[in-house]
């Protein structure tokens, strides 16, 4: 468990560095939303209310995915979250939201998400594992073609994520093909998409994830392999 008032830098040698919180990082990194905005509200009575809000939060419609973001944050802040349910009318399915509002952590996290220096410093290969896998849960992909091969992908549009994620995965001595993906018109945000993909060396890259954390995905991959492999 990570004490924020204590916990300067994550070191090696320093036991609060988790592989909880690594995760929270890569999540961090991809679907996970970290905001802090001031709101303003007017009364017709009372003098108008303005407040800060802090959030770290993630929206997903895995609920598994949602539940290990759920369990990350508690297991290393020693707090208790919520897992909130809702219908999203235009898309016409159910969304699972776990949101962090503690001014605190959440500037705690931002520390770090905002410098990914000490990534790189002094942290072992087996903790830029979990970053890698919740950037995985967040933007990554598995899918079989015609029953034959197996293929799994990462694609960011931020070109600082996309580096960082290189120097995870080549720090895991893992193989890779990288490409450039023009937007199309319905993509959000009209930005381009730096995608990493494991094809001749997907197996490898599956070994050092299983099983993964979003059980369609390890379904796809399960399937493909057979169960005497995995």
């Amino acid at each position: 468990m990570i004490n924020p008032n204590k916990f300067n830098k994550p070191t090696q040698n320093n036991v609060m560095v988790s592989k909880e919180f690594c995760y929270l990082i890569g999540v961090g990194l991809g679907d996970g939303s970290l905001t802090i905005r001031n709101y303003f509200q007017k009364r017709k009575i009372r003098q108008p209310y303005q407040a800060t809000i802090y959030k770290f939060k993630l929206i997903t419609k895995d609920k598994d995915f949602a539940l290990r973001f759920k369990k990350c944050l508690e297991r290393e802040f020693n707090i208790k979250l919520k897992l909130m349910r809702y219908f999203h009318k235009q898309n016409k399915r159910y969304y699972y939201e776990v949101a962090l509002e503690k001014r605190k952590l959440v500037l705690f996290l931002k520390k770090y998400l905002d410098n990914l220096k000490w990534v790189f410093t002094n942290l072992p290969k087996e903790l830029q594992l979990e970053i890698l896998r919740g950037l995985f849960d967040s933007e990554g992909w598995v899918n079989v073609y015609r029953k034959k091969y197996i293929r799994f992908g990462i694609g960011l549009q931020d070109k600082k994520k996309f580096i960082l994620l290189k120097r995870l995965i080549e720090n895991q001595d893992l193989k890779y093909t990288y490409n450039l993906q023009k937007p199309s018109k319905t993509q959000f945000g009209n930005k381009p998409t730096f995608v990493i993909t494991f094809h001749k060396n997907a197996k490898s890259f599956y070994q050092i994830l299983k099983p993964l954390t979003i059980q369609r995905k390890d379904i796809v991959a399960k399937t493909f392999y057979g169960v005497s492999y995995v």
